[in-house]
């Protein structure tokens, strides 16, 4: 599975997603315009160099969200 597969795959985890990149974009000091534009809309375009980072922090934003849930 390629990063972006991977990326993709995470995303439908996440149940709140204004919420998340509003919480990823301060984290990565971007503008949540471009998460939403770009990163994470058709074209998938989160660049090569955050692809890492980027799925580290969804899967973390994941299991916080479950954590909460269950409690």
């Amino acid at each position: 599975m390629s990063k972006i597969d991977n990326i993709k795959t995470l995303w439908k985890q996440i149940n709140s997603k204004t919420q998340f990149m509003i919480e990823f974009s301060k984290s990565i000091n971007r503008s949540t315009n471009t998460l939403h534009n770009h990163w994470f809309a058709r074209f998938w375009s989160v660049p090569k160099t955050l692809e890492d980072e980027t799925i580290s922090y969804m899967q973390n934003y994941i299991r916080n969200q479950k954590n909460n849930i269950q409690n």
